[in-house]
């Protein structure tokens, strides 16, 4: 008797989920991840989106990590978008001994874009973005440098993934 007053307790629990997710298929939701090979799904419109010049070598990662995330089919040969991005990094200590020797320290990645028609030049959408990447600083210099340039590389994949599900979604829209 116990076992069939769980069983009806669980069916019960399970509707409620069914019905949302009914009235979600029927309000026009769409997945952003739907059936596509890039990070974000808006492959069609990410797929229009030219990734101008950002200078220096942090800058040049970040654009080829977008254009990964952008370009499945290859690049575009006539784009709907213009995608401008000024990149700044800064460097801030977070672990100092006692002695005055910093042992830990983060590199914060500052992003302000914006995305243009190539057509009328209006602003669809500008923003900031930023990322944080942590990493120890270690009696060897070789080693110190490797890891710094892990957690910058660290950041730049999370700068250019929050900005392909920004522009994605504004794309989608």
């Amino acid at each position: 008797m116990c076992d069939r007053k769980g069983l009806a307790s669980s069916r019960l629990r399970v509707i409620p989920f069914f019905c949302f997710i009914f009235l979600l298929a029927a309000c026009g939701f769409r997945p952003l991840y739907q059936n596509t090979n890039t990070l974000a799904g808006g492959a069609t419109s990410l797929q229009q989106v030219w990734v101008a010049n950002i200078p220096d070598r942090s800058g040049l990662r970040l654009r080829n990590a977008l254009m990964d995330r952008f370009y499945h089919n290859g690049r575009p040969a006539n784009p709907s978008y213009l995608l401008e991005v000024k990149l700044a990094e800064n460097h801030r200590d977070v672990i100092i001994e006692k002695d005055d020797t910093t042992t830990r320290r983060q590199i914060v990645l500052s992003a302000e874009y914006r995305l243009l028609d190539q057509n009328t030049r209006r602003v669809i959408d500008d923003g900031a973005l930023r990322a944080t990447s942590a990493y120890n600083i270690l009696p060897s210099q070789y080693t110190t440098l490797v890891t710094e340039d892990e957690a910058r590389g660290n950041a730049i994949r999370d700068l250019a993934d929050k900005m392909t599900l920004r522009l994605a979604t504004v794309l989608e829209k």
